[in-house]
């Protein structure tokens, strides 16, 4: 293909220049790994009276935010070019400091409870000192991280609640570790420092954060995981050995791969209980980042000479929270096809908030055969945009796209607008579709005709190749978790049924979108799901059911039945998405026994107005009947849905007013999403919705709700929210909304402390 060794010259790291500065330290930090006292800042101007240093200038040391006259030395750096400025802190500083010339901080995260954390700090309250000073910073955050040994660390759930993160830096200790804290510091050999390491570069890749090994840092990389040797995700920083100070005594057995400015090295403390022969050297240096590899027409990472290399890619925000669902299906299937299995290798790339540019060096650098991208109305413009890039850089492979956004494609394709970067869209359920692309592929080399279940563009425009080819039965679709999926993550979607038994406008879900009413995966398939997901260390939670899980008490009973079978010891909790009017006394004593982490009761409206359109109705009576139900089995939620066509700016008040009274559950606030692939989208026009389709669709006036009513709606919410003398119970918020004006991002947490 042409593609192959293309060039890429996107530079990945910018000119930069550190700075060193004494600055005091209160801590006694066991993982620290600098040394030196930096400059003086009566002298820290001094650098920048020469010539210009660089586009970034970091500013280093214990704390420089806490030194007067920081301002002055980063006006000096501005007015030699610098446009960028990056600063490390401990936190000392952080409440009282000046941050608004400051683009970036550097803060540790080491990956522990908080009281852990103060006993590796050295000095009680470090780490809530820390939190608190970052409440007032939403820049940029990159964390220093050292690799803890025995487990300790929990690096998913600290990138997970850090949105803002855009790099680690990866370190062990720069001296021997007192006796005090050396269990947690102290590796017994090289294996267990791998499997340390490994999960913190699994979290970093699962949550699209670029990781980075400075020279000096104390990490050889012979103890880097092999599947990570060629991810992307971790690279050697060589540009920034200036400014670590004085070299390190190194280990005699890391000193060739030392000198040849090849690897961190271990130092020498590191090693005196290790047996002999513990470090290896090098036979080659770690995988060039992607763009390097592209540049240079490196083979594809791993690829198996003569197997065609199918990449299937979620381009998905950090907020989004849940892994590579519909990916793992496609997945299994490929793999598991008699005819295929044999010819095909399949890579998922779950890509967390990866940068446009990066996302399509990445992609290009896999070398795929075929190209799959899930779609959702929530990425649709970052996928065109990295299809853009891909295009660009002489990407010729087939690009196809599917997901619930194509349920009703063959109805209506006038709301799409990338048909000149991709070659087709698979419409309904892709495993099949899929398979019968990849066969023609292989044997014919290109895109030929027309298949069941895909839309092929010619010129722009969609040629239809027919209905889906649905399984006839679920049991047909092959069990990703069964057979192992390609990434572990907190929050696995398992599919315990498909479709639904009802026809709601604003779901894709919805029975005319999916082909047909609900199909269900037996009790034994969903067991075997939720027992191979328990063995998974990373798992947390699993959202259970289909999208309404109490359609019928026996399909209830049975996904009850299968969690309690394959997850006997309650490791993981669920959460259940119900139809508030066929709540049941039946269905709560199915829950007998289940970590209930929600119930999500979707009442949507109570408006008569709306039930039309909607489809739809829910009555305040349901609602009382539901909550009484299901009270003291777990959380309780109410979701209501702002812009429905019929609704008026009173009559969402009134609904919203009658949810907030029932205390005893969350409320969540969903702005209207007129998602392709509903009902609503396909009647957008003879309803008269207004949508943005560069906010994933969202609506911004209906006939009975103006842009202003909208607004004011919103500040209803958000006020009355803010209000409420009793918003925090138990550490959760009685209220929250999503995709409102306050927030850029799908998902984005309400900012209660700042309202509007």
């Amino acid at each position: 293909m042409c593609h192959r060794g293309a060039r890429v010259t996107l530079d990945r790291v910018a000119r930069s220049f550190g700075l060193r500065l004494a600055s005091p330290c209160d801590l006694a930090c066991a993982a620290c790994d600098r040394g030196g006292s930096g400059t003086p800042i009566e002298r820290a101007t001094e650098p920048f009276a020469g010539s210009e240093h660089g586009d970034e200038l970091r500013i280093l040391g214990c704390d420089p935010l806490s030194l007067p006259g920081l301002s002055s030395v980063i006006e000096a750096a501005r007015a030699r070019g610098c446009r960028r400025v990056a600063v490390e802190t401990n936190g000392a500083g952080l409440a009282t400091a000046s941050l608004d010339a400051i683009d970036e901080l550097s803060i540790p995260e080491l990956m522990l409870e908080p009281e852990d954390a103060d006993l590796l700090f050295g000095r009680p309250g470090a780490q809530a000192r820390l939190e608190l000073g970052l409440r007032r910073w939403s820049g940029a955050v990159r964390l220093r991280v050292p690799i803890l040994a025995a487990g300790f660390q929990d690096p998913h759930r600290a990138l997970a609640r850090r949105s803002n993160v855009v790099g680690l830096e990866l370190h062990l200790p720069g001296e021997a570790p007192d006796a005090a804290r050396a269990a947690w510091l102290r590796f017994p050999d090289k294996a267990a420092l791998s499997e340390a390491l490994g999960r913190v570069l699994d979290a970093a890749l699962e949550h699209g954060v670029e990781a980075a090994i400075l020279p000096r840092s104390g990490l050889p990389f012979c103890a880097v995981p092999e599947r990570h040797r060629h991810t992307g995700v971790l690279r050697f920083d060589r540009t920034r050995e200036a400014e670590l100070g004085p070299r390190d005594r190194y280990s005699p057995a890391c000193e060739p791969c030392v000198a040849r400015r090849e690897c961190s090295g271990f130092r020498a403390w590191q090693l005196t209980e290790w047996p002999a022969g513990a470090v290896e050297p090098l036979t080659q240096p770690i995988a060039a980042p992607a763009s390097l590899a592209a540049e240079r027409g490196a083979a594809a990472p791993g690829k198996t000479r003569g197997r065609f290399r199918v990449v299937l890619a979620n381009l998905v925000e950090r907020t989004f929270g849940y892994g590579p669902g519909a990916a793992e299906y496609l997945r299994a299937a490929l793999l598991t096809a008699p005819a295929l299995r044999d010819r095909v290798e399949v890579d998922v790339q779950l890509m967390v908030n990866v940068p446009t540019a990066r996302a399509a060096e990445q992609l290009l650098a896999l070398e795929p055969d075929l190209l799959g991208m899930s779609t959702y109305s929530w990425n649709l413009q970052e996928n065109a945009r990295v299809c853009s890039e891909l295009r660009r850089l002489g990407a010729d492979f087939p690009i196809v796209w599917g997901g619930p956004s194509f349920a009703l494609f063959a109805r209506d394709s006038s709301w799409f607008e990338a048909g000149e970067l991709i070659d087709a869209v698979a419409i309904g359920s892709g495993e099949q579709t899929l398979v019968q692309l990849t066969r023609q592929l292989i044997e014919r080399g290109r895109l030929d005709g027309p298949l069941a279940g895909l839309a092929l563009f010619s010129e722009g425009r969609p040629v239809f190749g027919g209905a889906t080819q649905e399984p006839l039965e679920l049991g047909e679709v092959a069990s990703p978790f069964v057979i192992g999926v390609a990434h572990r993550v907190e929050r696995p979607t398992i599919e315990m049924a498909r479709g639904c038994s009802f026809e709601c406008s604003f779901c894709s879900d919805a029975r005319s979108s999916r082909g047909g009413g609900l199909r269900e995966h037996t009790l034994e398939r969903i067991s075997a799901d939720i027992a191979a997901v328990t063995g998974w260390p990373e798992a947390r939670h699993v959202d259970a059911g289909a999208s309404t899980a109490n359609v019928t008490d026996a399909f209830f009973r049975r996904v009850c039945d299968a969690i309690r079978a394959g997850d006997p010891g309650g490791k993981l909790s669920y959460g259940f998405q119900l139809y508030p009017s066929l709540a049941s006394d039946a269905q709560r004593a199915a829950l007998e026994g289940i970590r209930v982490d929600t119930i999500h009761l979707g009442v949507q409206s109570l408006s008569r107005d709306t039930f039309r359109s909607m489809r739809r109705g829910s009555r305040a009576s349901f609602v009382e009947r539901a909550l009484a139900t299901f009270r003291g089995v777990g959380p309780l939620e109410l979701s209501v849905i702002l812009g429905l066509p019929g609704e008026t700016y009173g009559s969402f008040v009134d609904t919203f007013e009658q949810l907030l009274a029932h205390s005893e559950a969350r409320l969540v606030v969903n702005r209207l999403l007129v998602l392709p692939g509903t009902a609503y989208h396909l009647r957008r026009r003879e309803l008269g919705l207004e949508l943005d389709p560069t906010k994933y669709f969202r609506v911004l006036s209906t006939p009975t709700l103006s842009r202003e009513d909208l607004r004011r709606a919103q500040d209803y919410v958000i006020e009355r929210t803010l209000g409420l003398s009793d918003l925090f119970h138990q550490g959760e918020a009685r209220v929250r909304w999503v995709n409102f004006d306050a927030q850029a991002r799908f998902g984005d947490p309400p900012e209660y402390a700042q309202g509007r």
